[in-house]
């Protein structure tokens, strides 16, 4: 996969961490993902949607891989979400909760020295 992402970077005029950064990672991550032998496909498809390339021609496996499985979909009334799609609406939900666990404490904090405790 590396080669790809250097290859495409060239091209591009891009960097990896902007790589990275639009498949949904930064740049620490996709440096680990590069060092993975046994990198997950939906792992490596991400990196292929950011880029435009198929990594089906790097790794023939996936076609099997993607004939077999298809992204799990879960339907809302009207509306249908993707694993990815709901796999990114959970990590938004839990950098909101991490922000108000903060602001949270802070205040918990002030309050407790404005008591002198």
């Amino acid at each position: 996969m590396r080669e790809v992402v250097d290859k495409y970077c060239a091209a591009q005029g891009s960097t990896i961490s902007a790589v990275a950064q639009k498949a949904g990672y930064n740049q620490a991550t996709i440096y680990r993902h590069f060092e993975k032998e046994d990198l997950p496909f939906h792992i490596i498809r991400k990196y292929g949607k950011a880029m435009g390339h198929d990594f089906r021609m790097e790794y023939p496996e996936m076609e099997e891989e993607m004939a077999a499985w298809s992204e799990p979909t879960e339907k809302y009334g009207n509306y249908t979400q993707t694993l990815s799609e709901v796999v990114l609406e959970r990590d938004q939900w839990r950098e909101k909760y991490y922000r108000l666990l903060e602001i949270h404490n802070k205040l918990l904090m002030e309050r407790l020295q404005n008591q002198g405790l």
